[in-house]
């Protein structure tokens, strides 16, 4: 759960329509492998489970809009027809991105 001093990117899941001037938009469909699980250790090792499709996605969008490679934005908005649950799942799976992006409720 976020509060108001919550410095992380806010992920919001919505249809295209709803997306902010100051939003990213990404589309859960043109990411391969979105929604799989992906496989590791059992006990969940951080350090060498394989990124799932939406880690990937979001790392390689944090860096681009860290290093000005493209228009500022407040919040990313993800089109997915993925149960929430899943996308909360896989992006709380990954440790980075977790530090840096939250979904928002």
């Amino acid at each position: 759960m976020s509060s108001l001093n919550d410095i992380r990117i806010p992920v919001r899941i919505g249809p295209i329509g709803t997306a902010c001037p100051d939003s990213h938009v990404l589309v859960a469909s043109e990411m391969a492998g979105f929604g799989a699980r992906p496989a590791g250790h059992m006990s969940g090792c951080a350090c060498c489970m394989p990124r799932g499709a939406l880690a990937r996605s979001l790392s390689r969008l944090f860096l681009a809009r860290v290093r000005g490679e493209m228009a500022f934005f407040r919040e990313v908005l993800l089109v997915t027809e993925q149960d929430r649950n899943i996308v909360e799942d896989e992006l709380k799976a990954d440790v980075l991105v977790a530090a840096r992006f939250y979904v928002v409720p």
